[in-house]
């Protein structure tokens, strides 16, 4: 994140730095802890290809500035040791964030077998590490905190300071921008945004390092190797022009390239800078390759969206290969013909799915689900439900309603990847039979026990009892409805005869109906027994449709009530 006017590639470095930025607040998975290591490696990569192409960069003005001083012009022989200066003051700073880096395996333990970081998501030492230290506590230095994070935006902003103050010296207009920039500075934050106004307010040190997991700074620290070293890249530029043309040997020319990253997740973007490794102001590479850009300054950028059809069956990754070629002029006006076949990995996206409601599904009804596809990615996701149906949630590319209808419910998740769909993987969840209710009878505001007789001036509910955690889980299914209920009483003789028919209840979790035998009956019957036939109990569904529940003989006792009156 240096200078002013950016590379393709590095906003490609910038945009994954923000990124990276972004999902430090989130509660990752053990996915998004993983792919955090895999950006990290991936950086590593790129950080030590700049290293090189660095060096050799160098090197190069190195044996021009030698073969000039051979041949008794020694203008430039100062310039060596403005190059060594540049090699060594990144290579400062290099060292530094590598020794942090070693801390980071330290807190996070570092597997012995592997090579690997042990526990990914250790926050409280790591937090400790970078915010507390023995400096205050993390409201020092103005919010700063006391622990090594300040300590490293000082080294950034002091290499940063002694870039600049070289290019003035050395006659350039360049100004770099700070590595490490507080939010309120930093140009690619919308300031106008309101969702931006408390991101604003932290410093860098805050926005970067509080509540992260470890490996989560491991990648940081590999993009801040990259930021250091892409100053360095730009220092040599601006020495190479100080010292002139710098001619080449047509037989030393080598066609090479340097992606942004080794691994990148299907749909999304890979970037790569093409360049030959010699090259002069005056002799221009022609470039060709499929999504190929020519930059000035004799290099290009490659861009392709990384294919998820390069992904084996029940694979997680894959590889995609591209070709580039460059046409070199020689001085002699023929050319010289360059091939570069190169591949990179393709990673499938990760997902979960979580709900408010909990993972249990209940037949016929509806369960509200959240998937996330990993990293953060901005994916349209497609789901299926097999059986049963899928309702997107209106305004969300993420939420889902599910309304299983069998015994077991696979959920097929896949994503819309930059206009190709790409299957991520099936989910199976056991459906259950939503809990049935229970017919109970209310008299005096009490439940009724039973056996003892109900005053037969005083009426009394039927009403519905539903089961509690399914009511709390699931509202919008545990609506009941009675209907069809008949009031009979006996008579002495043990015979049967009907009354009345009471009119339906409400649509409720607890739906009841009123009986005032008053209303029909004279006098209690001389038997003292009544019954109350419930024929026709539904439970109303989110979708409003109706399921009859509690029938057969197995329920009877429910749907038949034998009451007791005086």
């Amino acid at each position: 994140m240096a200078s002013g006017k950016l590379s393709p590639r590095q906003k490609m470095i910038n945009m994954m730095y923000l990124v990276l930025t972004a999902l430090l607040a989130l509660q990752v998975s053990s996915e998004i802890l993983h792919s955090f290591e895999t950006i990290g490696d991936s950086l590593k990569t790129s950080a030590a290809k700049i290293a090189m192409k660095n060096i050799d960069h160098a090197e190069d003005i190195k044996k021009l500035i030698e073969d000039e001083v051979k041949q008794g012009n020694r203008k430039n022989e100062k310039y060596i040791a403005e190059s060594e200066i540049i090699a060594q003051k990144a290579n400062e700073q290099i060292a530094y964030i590598d020794a942090l880096i070693d801390s980071m395996y330290v807190i996070g333990e570092k597997d012995p077998e592997t090579g690997k970081i042990k526990n990914l998501n250790e926050t409280e030492k790591n937090y400790r590490f970078w915010m507390i230290g023995k400096g205050g506590g993390e409201t020092a230095n103005a919010g700063r905190g006391g622990g090594r994070a300040k300590e490293l935006r000082d080294n950034l902003t002091t290499y940063i300071d002694w870039a600049n103050e070289w290019l003035s010296k050395n006659k350039s207009k360049m100004k770099l921008q700070y590595i490490a920039l507080d939010p309120k500075d930093d140009p690619t934050i919308d300031k106008k945004n309101p969702k931006n106004r408390e991101l604003i307010a932290k410093p860098w040190e805050y926005t970067i390092f509080h509540g992260a997991p470890v490996i989560a700074n491991v990648a940081i620290l590999q993009m801040l190797k990259n930021d250091v070293l892409n100053v360095q890249t730009d220092l040599l530029a601006h020495l190479e022009t100080l010292v002139g043309q710098v001619p080449f040997k047509i037989d030393s020319l080598v066609l090479k390239d340097a992606p942004s990253a080794n691994a990148v997740l299907a749909g999304t973007t890979f970037e790569s800078e093409v360049y030959v490794t010699v090259m002069s102001k005056d002799i221009k590479p022609q470039f060709s390759g499929p999504g190929l850009k020519t930059n000035p300054g004799g290099t290009a950028t490659i861009k392709m969206i990384a294919n998820a059809s390069v992904i084996p069956p029940n694979s997680s990754e894959g590889f995609q290969s591209y070709t580039v070629s460059a046409k070199v002029p020689k001085a002699d006006g023929s050319f010289s013909n360059m091939t570069l076949t190169k591949k990179f990995k393709v990673l499938k996206p990760s997902f979960s799915i979580k709900s408010d409601q909990g993972l249990s599904l209940y037949r016929d009804c509806c369960t509200d689900i959240e998937v996330d596809p990993g990293c953060g990615a901005n994916f349209d996701v497609i789901l299926g439900l097999n059986p049963g149906k899928v309702n997107p949630k209106p305004g969300s590319k993420y939420k889902f309603t599910l309304i299983p209808s069998g015994d077991k419910a696979i959920v097929s998740v896949s994503a819309n990847l930059s206009g190709q769909t790409i299957k991520l993987g099936d989910q199976s969840f056991v459906v259950k039979s939503p809990p049935d209710p229970n017919i109970v009878i209310v008299a005096g505001n009490k439940r009724w026990d039973g056996v003892t007789p109900i005053s037969f001036r005083s009426p009394f509910e039927i009403a519905v009892d539903p089961d509690k955690e399914f009511e709390k889980s699931h509202p919008k299914d545990c609506r009941y409805k009675l209907s069809n209920i008949k009031v009979s009483r006996q008579s002495l003789a043990g015979g049967v005869e009907e009354v009345t028919t009471i009119p339906a209840s409400d649509v409720g979790s607890k739906a009841k109906v009123t009986v005032n035998l008053g209303n029909y009956m004279k006098s209690p019957p001389q038997s003292g027994v009544i019954f109350i036939d419930i024929e026709s109990i539904k439970r109303v569904t989110c979708a409003n449709t109706e399921v009859p529940v509690l029938e057969g003989q197995k329920y009877r006792q429910e749907r038949i009530k034998r009451v007791t009156v005086k």
